[in-house]
């Protein structure tokens, strides 16, 4: 059974003011405070999955989807960073706030990175 939403809802006339006809259009209070997951299934090599499970076991993640999706985050982070090619092609100086918060997001993906594996010992 759907559930309806108020009739002042301000979302449009109640005949299409069904709880689940507007979670198809708008996200849902829910959907912005949780995120909604979906499945999703991938192919990967072994080596990765016995890593996923020890990083589980060893309780730094609660399952493997938190796993992944940590490792999605971070891959999302580091995507929005400027490539090489783009700051080549637009040079511009920083500010001291930019340079600040440049360091600071060099700093979690490092220390990202260093939680996953341990950095190389220095010669």
């Amino acid at each position: 059974m759907a559930r309806r939403l108020p009739a002042d809802h301000g979302l449009g006339s109640p005949e299409v003011g069904s709880y689940s006809a507007k979670c198809a259009h708008r996200p849902s209070l829910y959907d912005l405070l949780y995120m909604a997951t979906e499945k999703l299934t991938v192919t990967v090599q072994a080596a990765s999955i016995r890593k996923l499970d020890r990083w589980v076991r060893e309780g730094r993640y609660a399952n493997r989807s938190q796993a992944t999706q940590a490792a999605l985050d971070l891959l999302d982070r580091r995507n929005a960073l400027p490539t090489l090619e783009w700051a080549l092609a637009h040079p511009n100086r920083l500010t001291a706030a930019q340079r600040d918060a440049w360091e600071g997001e060099l700093q979690a993906i490092d220390a990202a990175l260093d939680a996953v594996e341990p950095s190389l010992p220095e010669d």
